[in-house]
């Protein structure tokens, strides 16, 4: 199963392009994380779409990057002190997409 972990890695690594495409290109039309249906160019206030979903995706990012490092370490190399740790970073991630996904539910319907 550790195919499945360079997918999340992959995960991991294409959110934190989305952040780089909104905080510094302030593209909205790469961003992987609108519904379809909406247009990007109709954003009431794109600053503050930005500015309130840009954090939370780097977040969900970094925690995805890490716990498919730590996976992919733990299987490689057999260390038992990395099982806890990716169990730890699995329930974290786990809780940090909950949130991402409140907080995008919540910006799409602001902003939109």
């Amino acid at each position: 199963m550790e195919y499945l972990s360079y997918i999340t890695l992959f995960f991991g690594f294409y959110c934190m392009y989305i952040f780089y495409k909104l905080q510094i290109k302030r593209d909205l039309s790469a961003n992987g994380m609108l519904p379809r249906e909406v247009d990007p160019g109709k954003c009431k206030d794109k600053d503050g779409y930005i500015k309130g979903v840009a954090v939370p995706i780097l977040i969900l990012g970094v925690v995805t990057a890490l716990y498919s490092l730590v996976d992919i370490l733990r299987s490689r190399l057999e260390i038992p002190f990395l099982t806890p740790l990716m169990w730890a970073l699995m329930a974290a991630d786990l809780a940090v997409l909950v949130w991402v996904v409140f907080v995008l539910r919540k910006n799409n319907q602001k902003y939109f």
